[in-house]
């Protein structure tokens, strides 16, 4: 993707909770960076519902449920960007609407994240226009329904950390937690394949 340039706010033991938080105390981009990105991507995946809100009035605290801290970052996210209409040290100062929503969300890297890989489409279509749902679950090249077939395990095992970091439990089967890092992983790669295609589109 020549000429792009991101701003990666990823920190290991995050999650959105911390996200929205960082929202609310303005610490988690500046000003100029919010005036000049292009658009909002936000891949937070542990295996919850991210979409079944029981009533808005929450607070925005380390005890908000994953499905608020959505809620809450999508929603100051798009007000932010609307108000930079009134703003006149911001390049969107006076366009009508201000900057442009793009949020991008991302389902997990396989598929067997199911609660939240289904509960994250939930919230894409909940928001409409201004957010779109990246994949990489239906097209990473392998599904739970289909272990390997000569050893029986989960496809997603062979890519995962080799560390405590390897095994996610769900419904009492193994998966694959974290893919295995660097620009060589064949995980890294095929997602970074999948999300340029998914920009250019």
């Amino acid at each position: 993707m020549s000429g792009k340039e991101a701003i990666n706010r990823a920190v290991s033991g995050t999650n959105i909770i911390t996200t929205a938080m960082d929202m609310y105390e303005n610490r988690l981009f500046t000003a100029a960076e919010h005036d000049s990105f292009e658009t909002f991507v936000i891949m937070h995946t542990h295996n919850v519902d991210v979409c079944t809100l029981h009533g808005n009035n929450y607070t925005v605290s380390a005890n908000m449920s994953y499905a608020e801290g959505f809620d809450y970052v999508l929603g100051r996210y798009i007000s932010e960007c609307k108000a930079l209409e009134l703003n006149p040290k911001s390049k969107w100062y006076g366009v009508e609407g201000g900057k442009r929503v793009d949020i991008i969300l991302c389902t997990h890297w396989h598929d067997a994240r199911t609660e939240y890989n289904n509960s994250v489409r939930r919230l894409a279509q909940r928001w409409g226009s201004d957010v779109r749902l990246c994949e990489f679950d239906t097209q990473i090249g392998f599904s739970k329904n289909s272990p390997d077939s000569i050893t029986g395990e989960q496809i997603s095992l062979l890519y995962a950390h080799d560390d405590n970091g390897k095994i996610e439990v769900i419904d009492g089967v193994e998966y694959g937690w974290h893919p295995k890092r660097g620009r060589e992983s064949v995980i890294q790669q095929r997602m970074a394949k999948i999300f340029a295609a998914y920009l250019t589109e």
